[in-house]
């Protein structure tokens, strides 16, 4: 279970809570928010990647949410690159 804080237009997500016995701490003073509790796993990713369909009570994906990639390790890759063309023998 999780409380989630969202905004009423357009079910963007605003503050998750995951522990149960925190729940009703989230804060209430916004007029454009809701809250609400959902039976559902707590999500493996950011609240961002989600919307609330209040309709139904349930998450679903956020079409505007771009996952960031993974850091690339620029000098491992030069270094194999390097390998590479040595074993080649394209450089020296």
């Amino acid at each position: 279970m999780i409380e989630i804080r969202y905004i009423k237009d357009t079910g963007e997500i605003t503050g998750l809570c995951e522990d149960v016995e925190q729940f009703g701490h989230l804060d209430r003073k916004r007029d454009t928010e809701a809250i609400t509790i959902l039976d559902t796993p707590i999500p493996d990713k950011p609240i961002y990647a989600f919307l609330l369909n209040a309709k139904k009570n349930i998450l679903e994906v956020n079409p505007n949410y771009v996952e960031l990639s993974k850091p690339v390790d620029l000098a491992a890759e030069l270094a194999e690159l390097k390998a590479k063309l040595i074993a080649a023998k394209l450089i020296t």
